[in-house]
């Protein structure tokens, strides 16, 4: 770095007593000194930030998890009416109690799903298909996940829900991305889950 002064004040002097009083040759000198010394300046600060930030994106790893949950049963709650011809059901805040196991533990316990939707009615074993909004919490001894959670029932029966967790208790400040998939149209049937978490 000392090099580079020196380098920069013989030029500058050089300069100076060639064309004394004469700044074209000059300031062009000492614009090019500063360029060096920014671009130095810049150059170390992008390195250092490497340094930092590459431990950071280290640590946010994503796990995966596979898994499954079984329906308990109906809760206490919710409403639902069927329209005047009887071709749309409407339910609102019906509860459902489902366990589930999981291959990553912290996502095992007993599953609450809270949800509404606008359904179409048809034929058995379908029944109902339509969009499914609500949310969903999963409880166990370390403590609980809770998140929004939406998707459908497609008119062959099939359920894909989503939600985004969140953890608290021995899994606050954890997020995980959960997938529930049914390809049967029969409501006890297990439902799929699988996601990730970190």
């Amino acid at each position: 770095m000392l090099s580079g002064f020196f380098v920069n004040h013989v030029s500058w002097q050089e300069t100076n007593e060639k064309d004394e009083g004469n700044e074209e040759n000059f300031i062009p000198e000492r614009r090019n000194g500063k360029m060096k010394k920014t671009l130095f300046v810049v150059v170390a600060c992008l390195m250092m930030l490497s340094v930092v930030v590459i431990p950071v994106t280290a640590q946010e790893t994503w796990t995966e998890f596979v898994g499954s949950s079984t329906k308990l049963g109906d809760l206490d709650g919710g409403e639902s009416w069927f329209s005047k011809d009887g071709t749309k059901l409407f339910a609102r805040d019906l509860r459902e109690s489902w366990k589930v196991e999981m291959d990553d533990t912290r996502l095992a316990g007993d599953l609450t799903l809270t949800y509404s939707g606008n359904f179409h009615v048809t034929d058995f074993p379908v029944f109902i298909y339509g969009p499914i909004m609500g949310s969903v919490q999963i409880y166990n001894t370390g403590g609980y996940w809770d998140g929004r959670i939406s998707g459908e029932r497609t008119e062959e029966g099939f359920n894909y829900l989503f939600s985004v967790m969140h953890g608290h208790g021995d899994y606050e400040g954890m997020l995980a991305h959960v997938y529930f998939v049914r390809e049967t149209p029969y409501f006890f049937e297990p439902m799929e889950m699988h996601g990730v978490v970190k």
